[in-house]
């Protein structure tokens, strides 16, 4: 019995034994695999991640560890472990002369693309001098994105020289200086719609209204206006008695709109209670020139309008451009008889081709007597139309 045990401690000694020396011998029969030193702070960034795009820029940033004079970059869809076989990325393409430059510490002198291909970009040649040991910058142009929306890697190598280059592929890579692997992936688009009405708030008032036609601010009032002055107000040779009504546009018409008047009095001027004809007539007597007209006094009289300066109310942006001849600024008055006695009036502004938004336009409207004017009321009703082209 004690041989027994004897035997039976000794067998275990034995496979303690074998056990002990395959612990030791199995490193030693594991592959080598040499490395360049790492590239470290490496990233890619891309001006456009969808899937296919193209015209896409590239932006490669590393710091290296040891000057270098040329730099390799292999793109693959599989995986970014360097010396293994690599995928090319369907659709990818780099150019096989690829458009680049060096934005912050690349090699100086003379560069030149040598033996690129599509998932292969192999940047160097004559240089003046490597780069220093800082962060690295290198733009690549013109890439065209892989198709599939998925994961890809580049892998990143750099050489003392590319002169003449010992890079034979991908499991081959050569006499490196430093090297890393960056992942990337591309995208689907998000695609965004969105829909905005055509608009627009159009208003006349006694007073400037607040922002939207007074939905803020001051309201809208009735424009009815009195021409004259002293008391009670009244009209005479003398002078030319103004009233002022205000027009405010807001549209989001592309190019713009424009602002018609018409004047319901056949002959464009101021018409008295049951006279047939105006006998306070037209300024200007119907032509249209640009100034407006002076109204006389003492004399023949006249009624017309003047577009005042205008002013924004809230948020406001737009041009406003009045037109002749209703354009004349102080003391000059127009009214273009055959034109606010159409079908659709007299255009008296505009906004430049432009949206508008709460801009408070003044109407000025002028008028004086004729020495022959007879007494009595005078009257017209003026009607203000705001037409967008969207």
């Amino acid at each position: 019995m004690k041989s027994l045990r004897f035997l039976d401690r000794r067998a275990g000694y034995s496979l303690a034994s074998i056990g002990l020396l395959l612990g030791t011998v199995a490193p030693g029969i594991l592959p080598v695999f040499a490395s360049a030193a790492q590239l470290t702070s490496r990233s890619i960034q891309l001006s456009n991640s969808a899937a296919a795009a193209s015209g896409v820029s590239y932006t490669i940033t590393f710091t290296p560890t040891a000057t270098f004079q040329g730099i390799v970059i292999d793109w693959c869809d599989d995986t970014p472990i360097l010396n293994s076989s690599c995928n090319a990325p369907s659709g990818f393409n780099a150019g096989t002369t690829p458009s680049y430059s060096f934005t912050a510490n690349g090699p100086s002198g003379t560069m030149n693309t040598t033996n690129s291909t599509a998932n292969h970009t192999a940047i160097g040649g004559t240089v003046a001098s490597g780069s220093a040991t800082n962060p690295v910058t290198l733009v690549l142009s013109g890439v065209h994105n892989q198709t599939a929306a998925a994961s890809f890697y580049a892998r990143i190598y750099t050489y003392a020289s590319l002169a003449t280059p010992d890079w034979t592929d991908a499991t081959n890579t050569g006499t490196t200086q430093d090297s890393g692997g960056v992942a990337m992936a591309t995208t689907q688009t998000i695609g965004i719609t969105a829909l905005v009405r055509e608009t627009m708030t159009f208003c006349v008032s006694a007073l400037a209204p607040g922002p939207g036609c007074g939905t803020s601010g001051q309201a809208v009032t009735s424009p009815t206006l009195t021409l004259g002055h002293g008391a009670p107000l009244a009209l005479d040779s003398g002078t030319v008695d103004t009233a002022t009504a205000y027009a405010q546009l807001s549209t989001n018409a592309v190019s713009g709109a424009i602002v018609n008047m018409t004047n319901n009095n056949s002959c464009g001027g101021l018409k008295r209670t049951g006279a047939a004809t105006c006998e306070i007539p037209a300024a200007g007597s119907g032509a249209n020139t640009t100034g407006g007209f002076t109204i006389p006094t003492g004399g023949a009289g006249g009624f017309g309008l003047s577009i005042g300066t205008p002013a924004g109310t809230g948020t406001n942006f737009g041009t406003v451009t009045s037109v002749a001849p209703y354009d004349g600024g102080a003391n000059k008055y127009g009214m273009y008889t055959t034109g606010v006695t159409s079908a659709y009036g007299d255009t008296i502004f505009n906004t430049a081709s432009g949206p508008i938004a709460n801009k408070n336009v003044p109407l000025v409207f002028g008028s004086a007597a004729a020495n022959t004017s007879p007494a009595g009321t005078y009257t017209a009703n003026m009607n203000v139309v705001a037409t967008g082209t969207y």
